[in-house]
């Protein structure tokens, strides 16, 4: 009976220290002003390509059946029919003068160097331990920042540390305490769900050898989610 009654306490005591946890890392991160700057470049990105796509050409129907004029036995008929089709000289022509977008010379430019997916049925995730959404590095001036996008998404944990490793295919607790050593730790995990990004500029000298993501609940030895990063 003793032991059942310490066991029950435990498991309330787990509980509760995982509501209280919970509630504190699910408080929206306030962005640093260089956060926010680089949220917006990629947002006025994103809304530039969607800009860009091509707008349908309505074409005149020239199918219309012409119109006759009321003749005498000898009279030859006449045709009318007022649709006329621009030429293709006069089209290069109107496309020639068109004026071109100008970029703004003080837009800061932001330079995507790799990229990658959280897979949500990876080896070593479960239904308690899995992510979702797009994480990227970019490049701004000499800094580099590491950018967990919009829809990016991931089981609610204590203690969860962000990895950049030298090796792909990361995706089991086995194959990331294999590499552990040699990866990078950024930093706490800032919230489970939405933007975020964090500056990896120290580590710029290894960026080339780094090849995936990883999300560790450091206090468990768990493995939550990967993302295999490309250029």
């Amino acid at each position: 009976m003793k032991k059942l009654f310490i066991l029950l306490t435990s498991i309330i005591l787990i509980g509760l220290v995982y509501i209280v946890y919970d509630l504190h890392r699910s408080k929206e991160k306030a962005l640093s002003p260089a956060e926010v700057e680089i949220r917006d470049i990629l947002q006025n990105v994103q809304q530039t390509q969607t800009n860009k796509r091509p707008t349908p050409i309505s074409v005149p129907d020239t199918t219309e059946t012409p119109k006759l004029k009321e003749v005498t036995l000898s009279e030859e008929p006449i045709i009318e029919n007022n649709n006329t089709i621009p030429s293709a000289e006069v089209i290069e022509a109107t496309l020639s003068v068109a004026p071109k977008p100008q970029s703004d010379p003080e837009t800061p430019t932001l330079t995507k160097l790799k990229s990658g997916f959280f897979d949500r049925d990876a080896i070593g995730s479960d239904q308690a331990h899995h992510g979702t959404g797009t994480v990227e590095i970019h490049q701004q001036a000499d800094k580099l920042y590491l950018i967990f996008r919009d829809d990016f998404d991931v089981t609610n944990g204590p203690d969860y540390k962000i990895y950049l490793t030298p090796k792909a295919g990361v995706d089991t607790e086995e194959k990331f305490l294999a590499v552990k050593s040699n990866s990078i730790r950024v930093d706490d995990l800032d919230q489970f769900s939405g933007y975020q990004s964090y500056e990896i500029s120290n580590w710029a000298d290894q960026l080339s050898q780094v090849r995936s993501v990883v999300i560790w609940c450091e206090a468990f030895s768990e493995f939550i989610s990967s993302a295999d990063l490309s250029n």
